[in-house]
């Protein structure tokens, strides 16, 4: 435990200036750990590690490929320039251009290698510190091995489970190529996203009726569930942003956010497993039924947590 309760300066002179290099390295040292913490994937299942990525190197991990991709109905187009490693983080840029019929091009970066049908997803995130910007971590569906394209790359699934976040404070669930698609939007209570990392996770696992139950994750607390029939596909993470046309999605694009960017820290999986070795199916209990609306409130409850709303 660290503790700078006596770290502070007391006396004039030489002792002074040492007190104060001593209470500044003791903060510095508290900040470091309460970054480096790497949180533990949900309790009530017996997790095994599958797979992680440290994107703190000036190259990408193994597997890691920023793509091109036109805007459609977006404001925005992804272009691979956008995705800038180095400096302790992965960076997914987002830049006024005015060009090509967009105004701004954003960033969308894959590892379709990495893939599983169940488990849990988390990723240290920062958001950009500006208005009109989406954050997304997802989970996207990805075609069995060796099934390829024409062209020859790999085939990626219809179904996707996300997470974005929009400055300053909201958070959007979303379940896409599913037959109802799902989205639960909440705000954060007094909480800046883009002042530090934070962490989004995505549990996705078979449940007793037959299907995936999906719950989402804010630093360690449930903020959202859903039940996907169709989600049994094994899954790849993605992180992109975008641009919306519409400034009702994450506000008004201006010229604040060119050059600001989604800041990527670090990501890691878990699959479940039972003592004996074999997967693992959901906890007892967790159904991903309408009651564990009622247990994320709950859990918001406690003093210095983010409570939603």
């Amino acid at each position: 435990m660290i503790d700078c309760r006596n770290r502070r300066p007391r006396r004039a002179g030489g002792r002074l200036l040492a007190a104060a290099a001593a209470h500044f390295l003791c903060v510095l040292l508290v900040a470091l750990a309460a970054r480096a913490a790497v949180a533990a994937p949900p309790a009530g299942t017996i997790w095994a590690p599958s797979f992680a990525a440290e994107f703190a190197g000036a190259a990408l991990p193994d597997g890691w490929s920023p793509l091109d991709r036109p805007g459609g109905a977006l404001d925005s187009a992804r272009a691979v320039g956008n995705v800038v490693a180095g400096d302790g983080g992965v960076r997914l840029v987002a830049r006024l251009v005015e060009a090509g019929g967009w105004h701004w091009t954003t960033a969308l970066l894959r590892a379709p290698a990495l893939r599983q049908a169940s488990g849990y997803v988390e990723a240290e995130i920062r958001i950009a510190g500006a208005t009109g910007l989406g954050s997304r971590f997802a989970l996207v569906g990805v075609a069995p091995s060796g099934a390829e394209t024409p062209a020859g790359k790999t085939a990626v699934g219809g179904v996707a489970i996300g997470i974005q976040a929009q400055y300053p404070d909201t958070l959007v669930m979303t379940l896409r190529g599913v037959a109802s698609p799902v989205m639960q939007r909440i705000r954060t209570r007094g909480i800046d996203l883009s002042a530090g990392f934070h962490r989004y996770g995505i549990e996705f696992a078979p449940n007793e009726r037959g299907s995936t139950t999906i719950t989402w994750y804010f630093d360690d607390l449930r903020v959202g569930s859903a039940d996907c029939a169709a989600c049994a596909e094994p899954m790849s993470p993605e992180f992109s942003t975008s641009v919306s046309i519409n400034a009702k999605v994450a506000g008004p694009a201006t010229v604040a956010l060119d050059g600001k960017s989604m800041d990527v820290a670090a990501l890691r999986a878990y699959r479940p497993k039972d003592p004996a070795g074999g997967e693992a199916g959901m906890a007892a209990g967790n159904t991903g039924s309408d009651r564990d609306m009622a247990r994320r409130d709950a859990a918001l409850l406690p003093a210095g947590s983010a409570s939603l709303k």
